[in-house]
């Protein structure tokens, strides 16, 4: 019988600032996106939801491609 050794290590890192607030929008269909950001500042969380909202849907994309279907 063949032994498996395996090991595994879990890293969180913080790096820059950490934001306290967060929206989550999606369904579990298309993807639940949970974006953090400083409410205080709507133009830079509006920038990273923007983000995460293109990277989502270029998944998706991708997915569709792979899969043979339409997002």
């Amino acid at each position: 019988m063949m032994e498996f050794n395996q090991t595994i290590l879990n890293v969180h890192r913080n790096e820059g600032p950490e934001y306290r607030d967060s929206i989550e929008i999606g369904t579990a269909k298309t993807g639940i996106i949970k974006c953090y950001g400083d409410a205080s500042r709507p133009e830079e969380f509006r920038k990273r939801l923007i983000n995460a909202i293109t990277l989502c849907q270029q998944g998706l994309a991708e997915r569709a491609r792979v899969e043979g279907g339409s997002p």
